[in-house]
């Protein structure tokens, strides 16, 4: 597959700089009909992000497809599971 193309925009439709990775830019030769879109600098925290390639696969057939995704939370930020405590023993006397 040869990406003739591509995007990634966050949820305020502001392009995100990344690096594209096809068949003729991997240097060691294993990718066939896949790609890879990496981001050049972290992407935010619980924010939707949607993804554009238009490219070629290995059979010759043209594609344009797009997808979107949302990044989780920050760290701490979901409510952690209840604690469970065991019961206090009582020691007879």
């Amino acid at each position: 597959m040869v990406m003739n193309s591509g995007t990634l925009t966050d949820a305020n439709n502001q392009i995100v700089p990344v690096y594209f990775m096809d068949r003729n830019s991997d240097p060691n030769k294993f990718l066939g009909d896949d790609y890879f879109i990496v981001p050049q600098q972290p992407l935010n925290v619980g924010m939707k992000y949607t993804a554009r390639v238009i490219g070629t696969d290995t059979q010759g057939n043209q594609f344009d497809t797009t997808w979107t995704f949302t990044t989780l939370p920050a760290a701490g930020t979901l409510a952690p599971p209840a604690m469970r405590r065991s019961p206090r023993r009582r020691h007879e006397r």
